[in-house]
């Protein structure tokens, strides 16, 4: 199971949750495996959140890699049967950030009705690499009556040159791949598929 940086984006799916209705009885076709970033990802984990739960969460990675130990990852989360607002969505996950510690470099936009995140966590003793993550929601009929957000996440060694100069090239480097991810996803044309 991922043990990056996903959880936050489970408590925030959780807290922006307005209403269910039975008028979005669609339901998410869950792909086998996705065609991103020039690479092939396979479904690896799955975790529904509960029996009754609409809510769940699909992990994929590329190269046979394992979910613990991913160097580039694309995780599903999704709340079906769920009427969400993008603004209000976007408030929350930019709370989530801010509580997170230590707190990511982070940005949140929304933009034709998807809110899009941004985030670099620098290394720590608990996961010693760069973590960058791009995330696009999707509203209602677009994401097969609920929400769904779409995380990207690329895992970076540090460099060899820890001194703060080095450790600030690195960071800025990070950074600059972190932008044209976001602008990949904010432009690209995956979307959900629903039944």
């Amino acid at each position: 199971m991922f043990k990056g940086k996903t959880v936050l984006l489970l408590s925030t799916f959780s807290a922006c949750l307005f209403a269910s209705s039975a008028l979005f009885a669609q339901k998410l076709i869950v792909p086998p495996e996705i065609h991103y970033a020039d690479k092939i990802y396979t479904l690896a984990f799955t975790a529904p959140q509960g029996r009754n739960s609409k809510r769940a969460l699909y992990e994929y990675t590329t190269n046979g890699e394992a979910v613990e130990k991913w160097s580039s990852l694309i995780t599903i989360l999704y709340e079906g049967n769920s009427k969400t607002d993008p603004l209000a969505f976007s408030a929350a996950l930019l709370k989530s950030l801010a509580a997170t510690k230590p707190e990511p470099i982070s940005s949140v936009t929304v933009e034709n009705g998807h809110v899009l995140m941004r985030s670099v966590y620098e290394p720590d003793a608990a996961n010693p690499v760069y973590e960058s993550n791009v995330s696009k929601s999707f509203h209602g009929a677009a994401a097969c009556g609920g929400l769904l957000q779409f995380q990207y996440a690329v895992k970076t060694p540090p460099g060899e040159d820890q001194s703060a100069a080095g450790k600030q090239a690195t960071l800025k480097l990070v950074n600059e791949g972190n932008a044209s991810l976001a602008v990949q996803l904010r432009d690209g044309t995956w979307q959900p598929t629903c039944e």
